[in-house]
């Protein structure tokens, strides 16, 4: 199957540029090598040293390397439209410098993480589609001609696209040749959807994948409670691919049938963890994708 797996950094338990919660940077370097992995999402901008040099330095001298990265923004808010493109260039001149092809951008939460107060609408009105809309053709073709990046967006839990109809919207109304769709298959079934459908259903808007699944008896606490997505990961709501709610081996079947061919970012989702627990799940979680078919 012509599917290659690569490293996400939140199965590192990497969430932010820089927390005393983390491991330090050539640590996580020297473990994603270390499990097995020859590709790596490098996680929030100036996590890893933002010197193309120095990066691609240290990348080869372990054998690794970026297929893509990701971005996190307002993108409905007008306020911070400037930023957020001055922020794309920053980020997408560094992939593009290390050899990186996919720019996923994520919009931001509607809730705080941990107190589940409102940060921005839960859903968008009218206006705020438009905005959407517009601001994710003119970061897609910022992306494209300036750095020669594909841009993906990546519908994710509690922000204002995350459920299947929201996502067939965005599909419909966003330019197929400009922008392109990375699911993640944990946060997909965290919203209540089935992603080995929606996949299958609409392979050619999606070049770009992130592996990852769900405790299935934590998500229903979850939801019964109605917990922010930080908490819900502080339960453990995430799990290993082979322990999950995600059907793997399905998805591994459909993947074949339709002769999909890329990148799967293997992620799971554990800030703060315990710096010993990433490498072991790492070997064990490749293991199991590798005997339904994935590769390295």
């Amino acid at each position: 199957m012509p599917i290659t797996l690569g490293a996400g950094s939140d199965a590192w338990g990497i969430w932010h540029a820089a927390h005393p919660a983390q491991i330090p940077w050539w640590r996580y370097l020297d473990e994603v090598r270390d499990a097995g992995y020859r590709y790596l999402e490098p996680g929030v901008y100036g996590y890893l040293p933002t010197d193309a040099r120095v990066l691609k330095h240290e990348l080869e001298a372990r054998g690794l390397a970026i297929p893509g990265g990701t971005l996190f923004g307002a993108i409905a808010s007008p306020r911070e439209a400037d930023a957020l493109m001055q922020r794309l260039d920053q980020t997408a001149a560094l992939l593009a410098e290390v050899g990186a092809r996919f720019l996923v951008v994520l919009d931001d939460f509607y809730r705080d993480n941990y107190t589940g107060a409102p940060t921005g609408p839960r859903r968008l009105d009218e206006d705020g589609w438009a905005r959407f809309l517009d601001m994710m053709h003119r970061m897609a073709r910022r992306s494209k001609e300036a750095h020669g990046l594909d841009l993906v967006f990546h519908p994710h839990c509690e922000a204002t696209i995350e459920e299947e109809p929201e996502i067939e919207r965005f599909l419909e109304e966003t330019d197929a040749d400009l922008v392109g769709l990375c699911i993640d298959t944990g946060h997909h079934a965290y919203c209540g959807g089935n992603p080995v459908s929606f996949i299958r259903h609409h392979r050619a808007r999606i070049p770009y994948l992130h592996f990852k699944s769900m405790n299935g008896a934590v998500l229903a606490e979850v939801r019964r409670r109605s917990l922010p997505w930080g908490e819900a990961v502080r339960m453990g709501v995430t799990a290993e691919p082979a322990l999950g709610i995600v059907d793997f081996t399905a998805l591994a079947r459909m993947l074949a049938e339709i002769g999909y061919s890329g990148f799967a970012i293997v992620e799971q989702d554990m800030f703060p963890c315990d710096p010993a627990t990433p490498l072991p799940l790492a070997r064990r979680t490749i293991a199991y994708l590798e005997q339904l078919g994935f590769t390295r």
